[in-house]
């Protein structure tokens, strides 16, 4: 049989929870982002499919709210979402759980923000695309200090 100090006993049993804990924490980290839902709800649309693998499907996922781009994007980079929300995107995330999307399991992510003109509209619409689904998204004017809108319009 082993004997071990009590210090060594201590210390053992500290580093295996402490991998534990760090496993743990990359596990949900992971699995918060892994889960994206194949679509979304809300009261005046019903079920939506949030896939867009490409452009037939990204105008397949905008014809869900009666919104039709006016050709390809005019704005595509990559925007992180907070990892704490600050006041503002609270109120954005609200506008986000009108059309059935909620941001904050995405918090600390690296997503695609796709903006195309609105056929037939001075209107602007964003989305937030994660791993080929739409994550959420909002309409706007483009004007300075203009508030965001629902994609419901």
């Amino acid at each position: 049989m082993i004997y071990l100090s009590k210090k060594a006993g201590k210390i053992g049993v500290l580093a295996v929870f402490s991998v534990f804990l760090v496993t743990l924490c990359i596990l949900i980290s992971c699995e918060r982002r892994e889960l994206i839902p194949p679509c979304a709800s809300n009261d005046e649309t019903g079920e939506v499919f949030t896939e867009v693998s490409d452009d037939k499907a990204t105008a397949e996922f905008l014809m869900q709210f009666g919104l039709i781009a006016d050709g390809k994007p005019v704005v595509k980079d990559r925007v992180t979402i907070p990892e704490v929300f600050p006041d503002y995107y609270e109120e954005y995330n609200k506008i986000q759980k009108k059309t059935g999307f909620d941001l904050s399991m995405f918090k600390g992510a690296e997503v695609n923000r796709v903006v195309f003109r609105r056929r037939n509209s001075s209107d602007l619409i964003t989305l937030l695309i994660y791993k080929g689904h739409v994550i959420g998204g909002h309409l706007c004017s483009g004007e300075y200090g203009e508030k965001n809108r629902a994609l419901i319009d």
